[in-house]
């Protein structure tokens, strides 16, 4: 079993530097809970701005199967950074409320793998906000609903595959019937 390997402070100096510039330095870097196909990371800095987070696209963060292929299939292992813009994209431009995306770089010649550096948006989760009876809350995610309902394809997949010609071919209530019932074995 090989040892992952997680990003430090002293590795991301360079990203840092190239976002914000020497007037910026680096605190801390907090690995978050909740990425398993990408490393998620808060960074906060010396000169108590605002923190951002940072996802890393790398094998050594991914605890899915590493020997996946990028398929259109919308239950297939979707992950990237390439994914990540065009969905951060759509779902802009339709008026949904997204992170600030403030860098991201697939050249890989600022960290080894693909990073994309976003704002950090806090405020607790849905649950917590309704169980606070936040209802602002829920008509925020009600407009986000709506927008996400009014934006349509001709084409089923992943926005960035269905825009790069490659949709996924097949109706939706076909795909679904197919994950949904158990596949037939030749054993039984």
């Amino acid at each position: 079993m090989s040892v992952r390997r997680f990003a430090g402070r002293e590795e991301l100096a360079a990203l840092v530097r190239e976002v914000y510039g020497g007037d910026r330095r680096l605190a801390h870097v907090d690995r978050l809970k909740g990425g398993s196909k990408k490393g998620v990371y808060r960074l906060t800095f010396q000169d108590r701005g605002p923190a951002a987070v940072l996802y890393i696209w790398s094998g050594d963060e991914d605890y899915w199967d590493a020997a996946h292929l990028e398929r259109p299939e919308p239950f297939a292992h979707g992950s990237g950074l390439a994914l990540f813009r065009a969905a951060h994209a759509r779902l802009a431009e339709v008026g949904v409320r997204v992170p600030d995306l403030y860098f991201a770089d697939d050249g890989r010649g600022l960290y080894p793998a693909d990073v994309a550096l976003i704002e950090d948006v806090r405020g607790g989760t849905l649950e917590a906000r309704l169980d606070a009876g936040d209802a602002k809350a829920l008509e925020r995610l009600a407009r986000d609903l709506r927008a996400m309902a009014g934006c349509r394809e001709r084409e089923l997949g992943k926005v960035a595959l269905v825009e790069s010609g490659q949709p996924v071919g097949r109706a939706a209530p076909e795909i679904v019937l197919e994950v949904a019932l158990p596949r037939s074995r030749p054993d039984g």
